[in-house]
């Protein structure tokens, strides 16, 4: 999708639900190409002001000017080379902010790309802007990995995960991670922590099997209980 839309200076919509590599699909894409990007992690409230100020920095520099000369500056800044501008935590788009994102995107001069990543409720925060939602050309959803494409991203992952057994890893799967990337990370952290403190031969790679996988699961993050 990106091949079609970055080239074009136009923008897309990256989205999943929390922890599906949405970021890091993104960010293996964009490693491989030649553009300079730059990324804004969006916090829960933000303005024209902030939108403005955070891109000026990322392309500029981080002085800060008065509004107006940020912005004259910044839409020249943004229209002198192709370029890609990455927004993190899309789902919190204000209107006024997605309406900025907007009229920045849309000047005539403009020459870079819009990359919106968010979760799966993004698509309200697109609409509080509907010029900002009419100007996405591409989506793409990031699932949870499932079946052979869970199993060959574990084993490119870690050397614990491409010596296991795969039944074991899937049944890892159904009870804690569900396909979600962010968990899987979690675990691994856990296993190589567990294992490095177990008392074993040092010179023996450890190896992830049914008691290792049970202890990990065991000390994983629990949702607290809630009260009603």
């Amino acid at each position: 999708m990106a091949d079609f839309v970055v080239p074009r200076g136009e923008a897309m919509v990256v989205y999943g639900a929390l922890g599906t590599g949405r970021y890091t699909a993104v960010r293996s894409y964009l490693e491989t190409q030649p553009l300079p990007w730059h990324l804004i992690d969006l916090p829960p409230n933000q303005n024209a002001t902030k939108i403005n100020t955070w891109l000026y920095r990322e392309t500029i520099t981080a002085d800060v000017l008065p509004l107006r000369d940020m912005q004259d500056d910044l839409v020249e800044a943004l229209a002198e080379q192709p370029r890609i501008v990455v927004v993190r935590h899309a789902e919190r788009l204000t209107a006024e902010a997605a309406g900025q994102l907007q009229w920045l995107h849309d000047r005539p001069d403009a020459t870079w790309a819009l990359i919106l990543i968010g979760d799966s409720t993004v698509g309200t925060a697109l609409q509080r802007d509907p010029l900002l939602a009419h100007a996405i050309t591409g989506t793409v959803e990031v699932r949870p990995l499932a079946d052979r494409d869970m199993l060959r991203v574990l084993q490119d992952l870690h050397p614990l995960f491409l010596n296991a057994d795969p039944r074991l890893l899937q049944a890892i799967d159904n009870q804690v991670c569900k396909g979600n990337l962010d968990r899987w990370v979690r675990f691994l952290d856990r296993a190589l922590w567990l294992a490095d403190h177990q008392p074993t031969d040092p010179d023996q790679a450890p190896r992830l099997d049914k008691p290792l996988a049970q202890a990990v699961i065991a000390q994983l993050t629990k949702t607290p209980p809630t009260r009603k």
